[in-house]
């Protein structure tokens, strides 16, 4: 599947007001990678500095791979399911270079 570019700013008002949700993945992936729920929902309140649509299974989702800044050269990266709330789906760290390929579109995001 591939991912395609998506303003930042859009998604940000996308996912405003929505409850959030964390799969049981995203729950054992934030304590195997030492983050908190309280940075993420913290993150998601922010612009994110780069973020790609993703092909969703189902119609009545969308699907995002969404990249936050922190810091030095790394980035909180985030899978996100939005319908009627926001399901964050899995959680990791990134580094720069990733994060600029797909902010300028270099890369396609293979699931």
């Amino acid at each position: 599947m591939s991912a395609t570019a998506l303003d930042p700013r859009a998604f940000q008002k996308l996912i405003a007001g929505k409850t959030i949700v964390l799969t049981e993945h995203a729950q054992d992936q934030l304590l195997f990678r030492q983050m908190s729920e309280t940075a993420l929902k913290a993150d998601l309140k922010e612009v994110p500095a780069a973020i790609c649509e993703q092909m969703c299974e189902t119609g009545n989702e969308r699907k995002f791979e969404v990249y936050y800044p922190q810091r030095g050269d790394h980035y909180h990266t985030y899978i996100v399911v939005s319908n009627g709330q926001v399901r964050i789906v899995s959680v990791w760290r990134s580094n720069r270079i990733r994060q600029e390929d797909i902010s300028r579109g270099k890369r396609i995001l293979k699931r």
